[in-house]
C-alpha cells in the first residue's frame, strides 16, 4: 500500500472513527461507567445514520473504482476499422473467382485482442465486440 492509499483510506474511515467516538461518549458517563439501558439505545441511534453514510460513501467509492476499471479495459478493446475478408470468404463458401481471389471489406476488430493476434503472427482476425467486451456486457 502506497502512502497516498493509506492516507486515502484513513480519511475514507474518519466518519467511523468519528462515529464510534460518539458513541463512546454517549454510552459511557463521566466516571467511564457504561450508561443503562437508555442511554445506550440513545448512543446506538445517534451512531446508526452517521454508519449508514459512511457504509453508503464506501459502497459509491468502491463503485466509482469498478466503473475506472471497467473503462480501462473498454478503452483497450475499443473497436477499430481493419481490412479483412468476408465471413463467407473466411469460411471457404464463398462464389467468387476460381483463383481464390477474394475481395477485402473494411472490418471492425478489437484493438487490443486483433494487435495481439498480429504481434504474434495469427492470420484470423479478432472481430468486435470480443470475448472481453461480451464478458463486460453480459453476452456470449
Amino acid at each position: 500500500m502506497t502512502d497516498r492509499e493509506y492516507a486515502e483510506t484513513i480519511l475514507a474511515d474518519a466518519p467511523l472513527i468519528h462515529a464510534w467516538s460518539a458513541f463512546q461518549e454517549v454510552a459511557h458517563r463521566d466516571d467511564g461507567e457504561l450508561r443503562e439501558h437508555d442511554g445506550i439505545t440513545a448512543a446506538f441511534e445517534s451512531v446508526v445514520p452517521l454508519v449508514a453514510a459512511l457504509v453508503a460513501a464506501t459502497e459509491e467509492r468502491g463503485a466509482a473504482k469498478e466503473r475506472e476499471r471497467t473503462d480501462r479495459v473498454r478503452e483497450l478493446h475499443r473497436p477499430v476499422e481493419a481490412d479483412g475478408l468476408p465471413e463467407d470468404c473466411l469460411e471457404g463458401e464463398c462464389e467468387h473467382n476460381p483463383d481464390g481471389e477474394c475481395p477485402e471489406v473494411t472490418v471492425t476488430v478489437c484493438a487490443d485482442c486483433d494487435g495481439q493476434r498480429e504481434a504474434l503472427g495469427g492470420e484470423m482476425l479478432v472481430i468486435w465486440p470480443c470475448a472481453t467486451i461480451k464478458a463486460l456486457d453480459g453476452s456470449s
